[in-house]
């Protein structure tokens, strides 16, 4: 087996990366594994990476995504549905969200650890013609998300807080987006809506349990849909959110709801921002569905995939 370290030099503001490649160098030499350390350059350029690495060689092969979400996802998409494919992540950006889903976050960053990983079939989902390993935001979310991505190129702010910062910014402007949205039994919402979480895992935002009750291996979309709402009652929901408790709260049962759906597709008036895995796209349009066990991820021995029991009184729709 080939391992590939692709690390994004930007994550976490550049302040690990040295010393990550320091002791993946060490630490493959002296188990004496075939590997490479690639440092990308510009966005895409772990996609081209990896697709140019999948097609030189049938030899199995383990891309591990050193970086945040968005550098995990751009790596899966260079071979997302190989057979002879491996992915792995090494949390090493500002919001690691992805690796939440997961037991003993330590063992993320342990090499040995991550060589000696159990390959496991986990769930993958498609919008349009490219694909998303955790989470899709669309509304305030969305907006918090890219004025996020601005505040971490800025040195006065700590990483950290660039979330909270985010909304704290986003706070102050009009709440709702126009959507409809159609799911795989017929249901249709269409409405001004303050925010869609549309999830394979549960975290978003650098910790936020927006989808609680997400599995990665369910064959699942989860979607939490929040109405266009007060900034009294926001505030009110913002803790429930971050916890994942906000489905449990009797008082915000008229303005969220929460659906488990194959696919599912948005439609608005004009060109929005959208969020793929904390990354910034633009578009009209975009079709939605679960690809059950489609990507083989590599858990990190002395870690477990955190499976989410669904709650009742969740709205399935099949």
């Amino acid at each position: 087996m080939i391992h590939h370290f692709l690390i994004n030099p930007a994550a976490g503001k550049g302040t690990l990366v040295e010393a990550l490649a320091a002791r993946i160098t060490r630490v493959c030499e002296a188990r004496g594994v075939n590997y490479r350390i690639h440092k990308t350059t510009r966005p895409g350029d772990a996609t081209a990476y990896v697709q140019n690495a999948v097609a030189t060689t049938e030899e199995r092969q383990r891309f591990y995504a050193c970086g945040g979400d968005g550098t995990l996802c751009e790596t899966i998409n260079g071979a997302p549905l190989s057979a002879n494919a491996e992915f792995a992540v090494i949390p090493i950006g500002t919001g690691n969200d992805f690796e939440k889903n997961f037991t003993a976050p330590e063992s993320f960053f342990d090499i040995e650890r991550q060589l000696d990983g159990t390959p496991t079939k986990i769930d993958l989902i498609r919008y349009n013609d490219r694909y998303a390993i955790n989470m899709i935001n669309i509304g305030f979310d969305c907006n918090v998300a890219k004025k996020t991505g601005e505040i971490k190129r800025s040195p006065l702010i700590p990483s950290g807080l660039a979330y909270v910062t985010g909304v704290a910014i986003n706070f102050c402007k009009p709440f709702g987006t126009p959507m409809h949205i159609t799911m795989a039994d017929g249901t249709e919402i269409n409405e001004s809506l303050m925010l869609t979480a549309i999830a394979n895992g549960c975290y978003c935002g650098g910790g936020f349990k927006a989808t609680p009750r997400a599995s990665l291996s369910d064959g699942l979309i989860d979607l939490c849909v929040i109405k266009k709402l007060s900034r009294a009652k926001f505030i009110n929901l913002i803790g429930s959110y971050k916890k994942g408790t906000h489905l449990e709260l009797e008082a915000a049962k008229d303005y969220i709801s929460y659906y488990q759906t194959p696919s599912v597709t948005f439609s608005f008036e004009k060109p929005i921002n959208i969020c793929i895995d904390g990354e910034i796209e633009m578009t009209d349009r975009v079709e939605i569905c679960s690809l059950p066990g489609a990507l083989t991820f590599t858990v990190p021995q002395g870690s477990a995939m955190i499976q989410a029991a669904p709650a009742e009184e969740a709205t399935a729709t099949v």
